[in-house]
């Protein structure tokens, strides 16, 4: 998408340069002659041609303005802070019920990253292994870059709190609905234990929203 972005924002540029090349011989073409050969233009024909090169001007780095912040404007729904409302997971068929309480946490989404972060909510703090072995059991974390495809969002992990998603593209499909959002996916290995398969899905609401083009 970052390519395809570029290449318009390129082809657009070198259309604008050649139209403004094209108005500013216009004359040339219109009355058969070099553009030396015509005749000095007065004050007024000066104050127009500037005019009409300022316009043009204008329009170009509007039309460019558009071009580079069109993923921005594009993916704007998204962008902001969510509070996790609830989550549901099936570990290879088996819905997963023991938890007292469901997690809490935060998904944070720019125009570029998505970062995401969630405990359980009855965990309590311990110096001992066994204790920070519940603690990391009760945590999921990651974060990295991601795209959009069509009704689904690719993130591709470069940080996870158990290293197993780094360098993976984790992919889930997306709902939007005003200032909530429904992440899900099908059967995938589980990142706690990857012999087995976990369906999750995931409702989120928007706490915070985020003008991800400020003028």
């Amino acid at each position: 998408m970052r390519g395809s972005s570029a290449s318009a924002v390129a082809a657009a540029m070198n259309a604008f340069i050649v139209f403004v090349e094209y108005t500013g011989r216009r004359e040339e073409v219109r009355s058969g002659a070099p553009r030396a050969a015509l005749p000095p233009r007065g004050r007024a024909g000066n104050m127009n041609s500037t005019k009409e090169e300022n316009m043009y001007k204008s329009l170009g780095i509007l039309l460019t303005g558009l071009l580079v912040s069109a993923p921005c404007l594009a993916q704007g729904a998204l962008v902001g802070t969510y509070k996790l409302v609830s989550i549901k997971a099936e570990i290879d068929g088996k819905l997963r019920d023991d938890r007292t309480k469901p997690p809490h946490g935060y998904l944070m989404i720019t125009p570029k990253y998505y970062a995401v972060f969630y405990t359980l909510q009855d965990r309590k703090f311990g110096t001992s292994d066994t204790d920070k072995a519940a603690l990391w059991e009760s945590l999921t974390a990651f974060a990295g870059p991601y795209r959009i495809e069509g009704k689904k969002i690719v993130i591709s992990p470069d940080v996870s709190y158990n290293e197993i998603f780094n360098g993976t593209h984790q992919t889930r499909d997306l709902e939007v609905n005003g200032g909530h959002i429904t992440l899900s996916s099908g059967p995938r290995p589980y990142g706690r234990d990857p012999s087995k398969k976990i369906v999750l899905r995931q409702e989120w609401e928007r706490i915070e929203s985020v003008d991800c083009n400020p003028m």
